[in-house]
């Protein structure tokens, strides 16, 4: 039975790059729809995996005068780093994907020919992908090398022609997306804060900072929500507005960043399109032995992929929040492509997303038209260009 993705009750974690550019803020109603599905992954038709996990939990990356929780006797890792909870939670996902996923390796589990694995270059990420990797691959059989040392070595790549995560803080990065963005923020956040001015007086009012623009806004609602999510209470003045009122803003904020027009969304997540396309496509030529390609990223990464697909409205991506891409052969021996999500390392089997343009299962063709609307064709830099 379908149901909306919706979880006003759920803490959320505010993404690690500062959003510098003036955003609008529209409604906010989940339309994701999602099915849930059980942990057989269809053993005999399921070819490829792509697995895109956002980061664990971190240390906040901004703060405000009034923050009850500043200094280093609260966050001893140090600013935007990955925290023990951050650390348990990517373990976790860790183990949920070799639930699902076991069948797909031999007896002895990892080998290098059946996995590829990347990470964007930040180190929280490139520490939560290799912590994920600690929970799917025990080592087994002649991976064996200690008797008492549970874990195995797993080479972790980069490309960094691929990760465009930089395009959130740097607005001369790519002098068309900035002015896509900044377009967009003048048309439509002088109004939304005209229209909820004394929501935003409220929340200056009691953080310290005056509430003019969204940075200003992410800069108080980064270190309230990340430190709900490490289990420390919110101020008491954020109890009418937190979490649903306060969520809800800085989610679209976020979608916004990335993904406000087609044209932002295709330079942010374009080269990431098109190289998840080749993959599925050397898949099917039989020209690739890998069997997973595991990308670990950011929020906004999966918020570009999500809008890619057709996903208007997301709810905020919390930390280890994972998107799943199945490769599988239809009973008609034909290629489909199944999108699944986990929500959060909680989750233990993950969700059915009916993507908006292409119903789950969507054919690989059908597929491909749709993420091929948004690959950038000749190089990045010069589709940047005004």
């Amino acid at each position: 039975m379908a149901t909306f993705l919706n979880i006003p009750n759920t803490r959320m974690i505010f993404c690690g790059s500062i959003i510098t550019l003036i955003l609008g803020i529209i409604g906010f109603a989940v339309l994701i729809s999602l099915n849930f599905v059980s942990t057989d992954s269809s053993v005999t038709s399921l070819e490829f995996v792509i697995a895109v996990p956002r980061h664990g939990a971190r240390v906040p990356i901004f703060n405000f005068p009034t923050n009850p929780y500043q200094g280093t006797q609260y966050w001893p890792e140090g600013r935007g780093a990955l925290t023990k909870k951050g650390k348990e939670q990517m373990y976790q996902i860790g183990q949920s994907l070799r639930k699902r996923y076991s069948h797909l390796f031999e007896e002895h589990g990892y080998r290098s020919e059946d996995l590829m694995v990347r990470s964007t270059p930040r180190v929280r990420t490139y520490m939560s992908v290799a912590v994920l990797l600690a929970g799917m691959f025990p080592p087994e059989g002649i991976n064996v090398w200690h008797p008492t040392i549970a874990w195995q070595p797993i080479p972790i790549f980069t490309d960094y022609h691929l990760d465009k995560t930089k395009l959130v803080t740097s607005i001369d990065w790519c002098p068309k997306f900035a002015n896509e963005r900044i377009k967009l923020g003048n048309e439509t956040m002088a109004d939304y804060f005209k229209e909820n001015r004394d929501f935003f007086n409220y929340v200056g009012e009691h953080s310290g900072i005056a509430i003019s623009t969204a940075i200003d806004y992410v800069t108080v609602w980064d270190p309230i929500i990340t430190s709900d999510i490490h289990g420390f209470s919110p101020p008491s003045w954020t109890d009418p507005i937190f979490p649903e009122k306060m969520n809800k803003i800085a989610s679209e904020i976020y979608r916004l960043s990335v993904a406000g027009t087609t044209i932002m969304n295709k330079l942010f997540s374009g080269p990431l399109l098109t190289d998840l396309d080749g993959w599925i496509s050397r898949k099917i030529a039989g020209n690739v032995s890998e069997k997973m390609l595991i990308h670990g990223a950011h929020d906004v990464t999966l918020t570009g992929l999500l809008s890619a697909v057709g996903f208007k409205e997301i709810p905020f991506v919390q930390p280890a929040a994972t998107l799943i891409i199945e490769l599988h052969t239809s009973a008609l021996h034909e290629r489909e492509v199944r999108m699944l999500y986990y929500n959060n390392s909680d989750t233990e089997e993950p969700v059915s997303l009916n993507m908006p343009k292409c119903q789950n299962p969507c054919s690989v063709s059908n597929f491909f038209d749709i993420i091929r609307l948004l690959e950038i064709e000749g190089e990045w830099e010069d589709a940047c260009k005004m």
